[in-house]
């Protein structure tokens, strides 16, 4: 089962969370190719995506999440190439590694809970 956590938590302590089942509801900033084809934390970007959260901790400002990378197959990502900055989504996935003393996770289930631009959907 995921465990539910915070992502700056996460960021924070990414050897806490390493090989576990993570869920995380935030706002959406980007999809992004950071961090695929980077060896020590190898992700296809033939066949992955990354996409980027919005740091939650920057009051008033839009900024994203960097330290996180989140891969997501790009059969999933595309079914939502309509989601907008600051739509909030949902989403579970491995945390297996924690290169450059960042947190890399791997997306197995990926939702978006509001959006003015998506239609509401079911997890994958």
């Amino acid at each position: 089962y995921a465990i539910k956590v915070n992502p700056i938590e996460v960021v924070n302590n990414p050897k806490k969370y390493l090989n576990k089942k993570v869920t995380i509801t935030a706002k959406f900033d980007k999809f992004s190719t950071l961090g695929l084809d980077y060896k020590p934390a190898y992700r296809d970007s033939e066949k992955y995506i990354t996409f980027l959260i919005q740091r939650s901790s920057a009051n008033g400002h839009v900024v994203p999440l960097s330290e996180m990378k989140n891969f997501i197959p790009r059969t999933i990502a595309e079914k939502y190439i309509d989601l907008k900055s600051g739509d909030v989504v949902e989403y579970t996935g491995t945390v297996f590694s924690d290169a450059l003393s960042d947190t890399w996770i791997d997306v197995e289930k990926f939702r978006v809970i509001t959006s003015d631009s998506v239609k509401k959907d079911k997890a994958e």
